[in-house]
């Protein structure tokens, strides 16, 4: 077992004779096949330096420094050649509903957020947030706070959790659609409609959720249902129109998004799986 010691370093080459110099490398030498082993962390180590710490003849611990603590790896036990790891914090997952909407909510062993999603009444992913693992989430806090202008999950205040919750979304099915009509939407903040036409394919027309402005960053996702009976949304650039890269026809299976822009009143596509 060895180390080197502070005064190996920095070797000048004016005053440091052959022989010094083989003994600092044979040093260097124990020190590197030794994984820097000894009683305490080295003298000379710096962040990302590995080193064991020769316990008892039973346990050594291997480290890692990051330059302010040293960081527990794993613990070997040289008589028997057995290996134990540093405990990995678990993790716990949570699952609640609001509505239709089902939130998973998932914590580490200290009861901070991890990642927040919520998925619709179809098992849809609606949105996705990467939380911050110092927002710890107890009481009243441990709601998700749904952001009403960005649309997306930003925190974990709870305070703005409604825009969401408590019945701001809902999945609707709208299957007997005339050519040339618009769906009617509701003034929830994200809304899902199942759509085919009446009597064959329908083209929807040109203001295709009506001409009753909904709230700014309204979103309405399309999901078709029938391939003998799908539904066109136009390229509408009017207002209440929709923007659409090339013009959506919704097949069973097939989807696209909108989101509604209150300052160029129009609907502009933000996904689609055609």
């Amino acid at each position: 077992m060895s180390q080197i010691p502070a005064g190996d370093w920095a070797i000048d080459p004016n005053t440091t004779s052959g022989a010094e110099l083989s003994n600092i490398l044979n040093r260097l030498q124990d020190a590197v096949y030794t994984l820097n082993s000894g009683a305490a962390r080295p003298e000379t180590a710096t962040a990302g330096t590995n080193w064991v710490k020769t316990v008892s003849a039973t346990v050594w611990e291997v480290y890692f420094f990051d330059g302010t603590n040293d960081l527990l790896l794993y613990t070997i036990d040289p008589t028997t050649s057995s290996i134990v790891f540093a405990a990995i914090a678990p993790i716990i997952t949570v699952n609640t509903r609001d509505g239709d909407v089902l939130i998973k909510e998932i914590y580490n062993a200290s009861g901070n957020a991890i990642i927040a999603q919520a998925f619709d009444a179809g098992l849809n992913l609606i949105v996705i947030k990467d939380a911050d693992p110092n927002a710890n989430l107890t009481g009243a806090e441990g709601r998700l706070a749904y952001d009403t202008t960005k649309k997306v999950f930003m925190g974990f205040t709870g305070t703005v959790y409604e825009e969401l919750g408590a019945g701001k979304y809902e999945v609707t099915t709208q299957d007997s659609i005339l050519d040339g009509s618009p769906l009617t939407i509701t003034t929830k903040g994200l809304q899902s409609i199942r759509v085919s036409g009446g009597l064959g394919p329908v083209t929807l027309s040109a203001t295709p959720f009506g001409v009753v402005a909904p709230p700014n960053g309204t979103r309405i996702s399309l999901r078709g249902l029938s391939d003998t009976e799908p539904v066109t949304v136009p390229f509408s650039d009017i207002q209440f129109g929709t923007i659409s890269n090339g013009t959506p026809v919704l097949n069973e299976n097939s989807a696209t998004e909108y989101e509604y822009d209150s300052v160029a009143e129009r609907y502009y596509q933000i996904s689609k799986n055609l």
